[in-house]
């Protein structure tokens, strides 16, 4: 009988390595969970011509939130998980502004908007007039309180504006 000693290190190594095996298994899961699942998105989305067609747009008095996205964009479906697919959040949304999605992925979509306002990554934000004029930007994922303090913060940046043009 030729048997090698047994020592605390080769004792625990096994199951050392099957705990790590199952913690990375368990975090795959959760990272395809997490991108593959795609919450319903609640928002009445408004077509892109109530920011390009200028005067001819139907003109109510809330700005325009024109939401940049792309469906392959993982930070945008944590946003769209967030907010967009919370009714109290669209509805809260729609009373606030007119929501305006610009999805660059899709080739049907306006692209020049993302020129024009200069989107260089996304998910990105941009609340602003019917005429263009931007009233605030952020680019990046938000949760649901964060985003509301953002478009509470621009639409006050509004009332200050319009107060001082009177």
């Amino acid at each position: 009988m030729n048997r090698r000693p047994t020592t605390a290190r080769h004792r625990g190594a096994g199951r050392g390595g099957i705990l790590w095996l199952m913690v990375g298994i368990l975090a795959i899961a959760l990272l395809v969970q997490r991108f593959r699942s795609d919450p319903v998105d609640l928002v009445a989305w408004q077509p892109t011509s109530v920011v390009t067609a200028g005067a001819d747009a139907p003109v109510d008095d809330k700005p325009v939130l024109l939401y940049f996205t792309a469906t392959w964009c993982g930070p945008c479906k944590d946003v769209k998980r967030a907010i967009y697919s919370r009714q109290d959040a669209a509805d809260r949304l729609a009373d606030m502004v007119t929501p305006v999605k610009v999805d660059v992925s899709d080739p049907t979509s306006p692209q020049p908007l993302a020129v024009q306002y200069q989107v260089h990554s996304i998910p990105t934000f941009i609340l602003v007039e019917h005429d263009g004029t931007v009233l605030s930007r952020a680019a990046g994922s938000m949760g649901r309180d964060a985003f509301f303090d953002w478009l509470a913060r621009g639409l006050a940046r509004r009332s200050a504006t319009s107060d001082n043009a009177l």
